[in-house]
This record gives C-alpha cells, sequence and structure tokens, in this order.
C-alpha cells in the first residue's frame, strides 16, 4: 500500500511540475566575447533583465505574453519568440552577431525559423525600395519571383512552427510582394525620370496671371 502511495506521490509531483511549468518560459545559455552584466527581454508592455554570469552563461524563468519579444545585450538586439511552457537554450557570440545565434530546445523550430527569416531579409535587401525599383522589369520579376519562392521553402522546411507564426508569416510575405509588385511601374518611373543626369519630364504649369506656361 505504501508502495502504492509513493507511485501516486511521484506522479501527482511530475504532473504538479509539468503543469507549473507551462506557466512559464525557462531560458538559459551563454554568450561569448562579452561583459554585460545583464541581457534584456522585451515584449509588449514587459521588460526582463537576466543577470549575465562572468563566464558569460545565464539562467531564468519568465512568465510572458505569447507573442514576439526583443532580446538585447545593451548594444545588439534580435527577434525572438516567446511561450509559457517553452525551454530554450540561446547561445551567442557577441563579436559575431546575430550569425552566431544558436537556439535549441522547446521552442527552436519556431525561433530558428524567425533567425533565418531574419537573415533572409538581410541577404535580399528588402528593406532597400530604391534597389529594386531601379530594376528594369525583366530583373525585379526575376528577383521577386526568387525571394518568393526562398520564404515559401522557410516555411515549408519549418515543420513544427507555432500556428500563429506561419500563419502571420504566409500574411506578412503575401504583403511584402504585394508591395513591391504593385508600387514598382509608378515608382520605377520615377526614378527612371528623375535620376540625376537625366532630362527633366515636360509639364505645363499655370504662371502668377494664370496663363499656362510649358517647363520647355
Amino acid at each position: 500500500m505504501n508502495k502504492i502511495f509513493s507511485i501516486l506521490a511521484a506522479l501527482t509531483m511530475l504532473a504538479c511540475g509539468q503543469q507549473s511549468h507551462s506557466d512559464y518560459v525557462s531560458i538559459k545559455g551563454t554568450i561569448n566575447n562579452t561583459d554585460i552584466e545583464t541581457l534584456t527581454i522585451l515584449g509588449r508592455g514587459f521588460k526582463k533583465e537576466i543577470r549575465v554570469n562572468e563566464d558569460g552563461t545565464f539562467k531564468d524563468t519568465l512568465k510572458v505574453t505569447d507573442g514576439y519579444h526583443a532580446f538585447n545585450d545593451g548594444a545588439q538586439q534580435s527577434l525572438i519568440y516567446l511561450k509559457n511552457g517553452y525551454d530554450l537554450q540561446l547561445n551567442f557570440d557577441a563579436d559575431n552577431f546575430p550569425e552566431s545565434i544558436e537556439i535549441i530546445g522547446e521552442g527552436a523550430v519556431t525561433n530558428n525559423y524567425i533567425i533565418d527569416k531574419q537573415e533572409l531579409i538581410k541577404e535580399e535587401q528588402l528593406n532597400n525600395y530604391t534597389l529594386f525599383f531601379k530594376m528594369d522589369k525583366p530583373e525585379f520579376d526575376d528577383r521577386i519571383t526568387g525571394i518568393k519562392k526562398r520564404m515559401e521553402d522557410l516555411l515549408i522546411n519549418a515543420p513544427g512552427i507555432e500556428k500563429e507564426v506561419y500563419d502571420m508569416e504566409i500574411t506578412s510575405n503575401e504583403k511584402l510582394i504585394d508591395f513591391y509588385q504593385s508600387n514598382y511601374e509608378a515608382e520605377h518611373q520615377n526614378y527612371v525620370t528623375l535620376t540625376k543626369g537625366t532630362p527633366s519630364p515636360n509639364f505645363t504649369y499655370p504662371d502668377h496671371k494664370g496663363n499656362a506656361v510649358s517647363l520647355e
């Protein structure tokens, strides 16, 4: 009988442990080449400073609202997705950031996808609108088609990604491609006709007497 009670007690403790861990994020890791004292996690209405030991290691628990957060070491910042119940290990080299970021453990699939997506944005220079709108149409179409394929492949190769993140990424990718495609003609025309050294486009505008005057 005592043996049965012992087993039941052990199972109860295990269940309680699992239940309590679902209420918070467990995070630990190592930062190389740094002398910082704290690693800061930022979210919507959320801020937590985690103490970093002299050897660069850190460990803490966080009770968060599931979603995107930022982490920074005081000089550099990157995105991380946190969900209560995650058990993450976050490692990076401060001298090679963000390329050196390594995330393992429960929640790693989603977060490694986010890291890869940020790297894709950087490689393709997707924040450099001028670069795209200055391209000739065939080059622009090829570039956008290639980027769309890369983003689709990135999602396909991330099985187990959080559904919330997956749905947001589908929408985000579609909006990004639509932004470039729907604005290309007008923006390209502006860059082509108004580039320094090219003749100004002719136009007619009323003078101070109301007479139409051509720029030509």
